[in-house]
């Protein structure tokens, strides 16, 4: 028997048992009209439901024919792409043709200017080639006239030259036969020791001061004139002299014994002459040799010690 309480169902027709004690139950009242509202509401809410689904559907069939007709805009659209499409390709196969010929056209262009730069420069290396072969022919003939009017005046001043050289030979010659004279002249008086210098002063031509100069002192007064000794070799027999006259230091270096040092002094120019005639090892002995004219020799010459 089923109950509320063991969980199972109860028949459409089975109603609960009373409890105990409980009065019986009375049957419902007005279950007829409970079913007839019901109804009613099952049939409105199914009206409600066609009527939903009818406009739902206009709506879907308003939105499947818009959409058919974006469809068809769009294929149009792709149709008319289709068609650039197509002309833009006619284009192109057209400026490619154009293209290849401006190419060919443009490389032949560059050929011929290539062949043009060659040709200039083969032409510009064959003027150079003229250009220069005519300068060296002129400058060959110019050389050549420069060259002849040259020789010319250089064989007139060979000739000149030699002239001069004759005239110079026999000059040289003169002057050596003078020298000769001159040296003998000299050689004869000069003295080599105290007694040829005594025998000098006696012939009376020109005034003698002997002197004896040490290395070791300063300029040392002989005549009118200063000297001093600055080097002497014993052995190479050979001396250096300073002579301070006229205001003015003069050098005689790497003399020899017996060797006259002569020197102009004063306004005319007077010949004095120092002659060393032994060099001793810490001292040289020689004379100085003045012209006779004493007075006049005192009055030119200007000495300092």
């Amino acid at each position: 028997m089923n109950t509320l309480l063991d969980g199972k169902p109860m028949d459409s027709g089975q109603r609960p048992p009373s409890p105990p004690g409980a009065p019986p139950a009375k049957p419902p009242s007005g279950s007829s009209g409970m079913v007839g509202i019901i109804s009613l509401v099952v049939a409105v809410v199914s009206l409600l439901l066609l009527a939903y689904v009818a406009f739902d559907l206009n709506g879907t069939k308003k939105a499947l024919q818009k959409s058919n007709e974006d469809i068809a805009s769009l294929t149009k659209g792709i149709d008319a792409a289709d068609r650039r499409i197509l002309n833009l390709g006619a284009d192109f196969s057209v400026v490619k043709e154009k293209l290849g010929i401006t190419q060919r056209e443009l490389d032949a262009a560059r050929a011929q200017a290539e062949q043009l730069a060659r040709e200039q420069q083969r032409s510009s290396q064959e003027l150079k080639a003229q250009l220069s072969k005519k300068a060296e022919t002129a400058q060959v003939s110019q050389l050549k006239e420069e060259t002849s009017s040259k020789i010319g005046a250089v064989s007139g001043e060979v000739s000149n030259v030699k002239t001069d050289v004759e005239k110079t030979k026999k000059d040289l010659e003169a002057a050596r036969r003078e020298l000769l004279d001159v040296r003998d002249t000299l050689s004869t008086q000069i003295a080599h020791n105290s007694s040829e210098l005594g025998d000098l002063r006696r012939k009376g031509e020109r005034n003698y001061v002997e002197f004896e100069l040490d290395k070791k002192q300063g300029f040392k007064k002989v005549g009118d004139i200063a000297i001093r000794l600055t080097k002497m070799d014993q052995k190479k027999k050979k001396y250096s002299l300073m002579v301070s006259v006229d205001d003015n230091s003069l050098e005689k270096k790497d003399k020899t014994v017996d060797e006259p040092v002569q020197f102009l002094v004063g306004k005319d120019r007077l010949r004095y002459e120092i002659v060393i005639y032994q060099v001793n090892k810490a001292s040289v002995t020689g004379y100085l040799s003045i012209p006779k004219d004493v007075k006049l020799a005192s009055e030119n010459p200007r000495s300092s010690q």
